[in-house]
């Protein structure tokens, strides 16, 4: 009789388990209500704002994909730039070492007269240059 006794104990407790539901308090913050629950619909309910957070960062990692291949087509449009600028810049710098050297032959043709009365010459082209721009 002894041995039945636990056994009985022990579905006792099955059995209070088995029935009492769990209530839960859920309060909506959206709504300002409270909620009493039970443990699948406190489940379920978490099922479904797992959900929505997870459409969210789905959301939001939709916009951070398309700002990331905004900013490639934007860096490939600026390597082209730079390349053409590079582009321009070495034939500019080659039109002028090509008119620093007609310069220096030139230079050294001229007498030390000529070359006072040349600079002279660039000083006053210089000063209608500036009048002609800043004044008009």
């Amino acid at each position: 009789m002894r041995q039945n006794k636990p056994l009985n104990k022990s579905r006792k407790r099955s059995q209070t388990s088995g029935t009492k539901m769990a209530f839960y308090l859920f309060f909506n913050f959206y709504t300002c209500r409270i909620f009493f629950i039970t443990k699948p619909m406190r489940i379920i309910a978490l099922f479904r704002q797992q959900d929505e957070e997870l459409d969210e960062l789905s959301a939001s990692v939709e916009r951070i994909g398309s700002v990331g291949l905004t900013i490639h087509d934007e860096l490939h449009t600026q390597e082209k730039l730079i390349d053409e600028l590079g582009s321009e810049m070495d034939s500019t710098t080659n039109r002028l070492d090509f008119v620093q050297k007609k310069v220096a032959v030139v230079m050294k043709k001229v007498s030390a007269k000529g070359q006072m009365m040349m600079i002279l010459f660039l000083i006053v082209l210089f000063i209608i240059l500036f009048v002609l721009v800043f004044f008009t």
